[in-house]
């Protein structure tokens, strides 16, 4: 992913990369971007994006069927 893109953008090609769809998960995925951006100052906003997308799949894994949509992971930051 190419640098110098707002998390809002960063957010939306995402997004758009994994199928998800709405304007509602896109924010709350660039909300999740913004806040884990602060914990990792050295990565870029895409890695920050990648690494989110990478536990979220993680978790996904773990719980099966019981795990929690995209939108509901990033916006309680499980």
């Amino acid at each position: 992913m190419p640098e110098g893109f707002s998390s809002t953008s960063v957010a939306q090609m995402v997004c758009q990369k994994n199928g998800w769809s709405g304007r509602q998960l896109i924010w709350t995925l660039k909300d999740a971007i913004d806040f884990q951006a602060k914990k990792m100052p050295e990565s870029s906003l895409a890695e920050v994006a990648e690494w989110l997308v990478q536990c979220y799949r993680a978790h996904r894994a773990s719980k099966g069927k019981f795990a929690v949509g995209a939108q509901k992971y990033f916006s309680e930051g499980l």
